[in-house]
């Protein structure tokens, strides 16, 4: 779930879990049982992001928050869950491209790295977070569900090209809910 979609709170009343689910649903792509599995975390999400500094007070649609500025939400959002990711002692390592999981006896128990400058590494961890963003910029995804949009430019970073998606079919992965022609 983009965290940029979360649970504003009407001065005159509560939303719930489930007006917020509904929201959702009314995407064309959205699966309402996906849409009720990220409801419950919605709300903890966007005061996690505000208590660690993350500018996202201009509204510009129901449960929808940007920074005051009008820039890209992502830019707001990357730095306040790093800093909360630091809080907790999480091992955060940004500029490394991260390049395959490592599975054992069926668990993903580490990634395989390439830093911006220097050699190959392995990182092993008791839990492995895959969140690497999508594919809007990588070809070979495009083709794959979205043929229809190959040849447009993305608005996103050039970064989103999708390799998580694929480092996680590699290891046996199943992609649900990508945005496809007809759904």
């Amino acid at each position: 779930m983009s965290p940029t979609f979360c649970a504003e709170v009407p001065k005159d009343k509560d939303v719930s879990e489930e007006d917020f689910a509904k929201y959702l649903s009314t995407y064309p792509q959205t699966n309402p049982e996906m849409a009720k599995a990220v409801a419950p975390g919605a709300r903890e999400a966007f005061e996690l992001l505000v208590q660690n500094g993350a500018d996202l007070k201009r509204t510009f649609k129901p449960f929808a928050h940007a920074p005051s500025d009008g820039r890209a939400p992502g830019l707001e959002i990357t730095p306040a869950f790093v800093k909360a990711l630091k809080k907790v002692n999480a091992d955060v390592r940004l500029n490394n491209r991260a390049t395959e999981l490592i599975q054992e006896n069926g668990k993903i128990v580490g990634v395989k790295v390439q830093p911006k400058d220097g050699k190959p590494y392995l990182i092993r961890a008791n839990d492995v977070i895959l969140a690497t963003g999508g594919y809007s910029a990588g070809k070979e995804l495009l083709k794959q569900y979205t043929p229809e949009v190959l040849n447009l430019g993305t608005t996103n970073s050039a970064g989103t090209t999708g390799d998580g998606h694929i480092m996680a079919q590699k290891v046996g992965a199943n992609l649900r809910n990508l945005c496809t022609k007809g759904g």
